[in-house]
């Protein structure tokens, strides 16, 4: 996925906004996933896929705890101010990813986010 960006002529001065852009989502991430085994667990007595889940999402949550803050990290040694970046509204274009998904955990079903998963994990899969 990477391998185009690096390409460009600008990638080095672009990497700090791809970076901001990656901290917009993964910020996201653990409540996101919160939310989706709050759900699950809620339909889990009547519903084997919700329950099914639960231990994924568990297990998932615990992986990706302070990915966000690992990004704010890395911004900040690429000179970008952690209070500048906390300051700012997340990008329009993360905000609707992720308000995507929200809406189908709690107007379908919690398995919708095991896409969204699979499509962000699954860019740094096929390097």
């Amino acid at each position: 996925m990477y391998e185009r960006f690096w390409e460009r002529p600008d990638a080095v001065e672009l990497f700090p906004l791809l970076q901001l852009r990656t901290y917009d989502v993964a910020r996201a991430s653990v409540p996101l996933m919160e939310a989706a085994q709050a759900r699950c667990q809620a339909l889990s007595s009547s519903d084997a896929v919700a329950a099914g889940l639960i231990p994924y999402l568990a297990y998932h949550i615990e992986e990706e705890l302070n990915h966000d803050v690992w990004l704010l990290d890395d911004l900040e040694e690429l000179g970008v101010a952690r209070d500048l970046v906390l300051a700012r509204p997340p990008s329009l274009t993360a905000a609707r990813l992720v308000g995507a998904e929200y809406y189908w955990i709690y107007h379908d079903h919690p398995i919708a986010l095991t896409g969204y998963i699979a499509a962000l994990e699954g860019c740094l899969a096929s390097e």
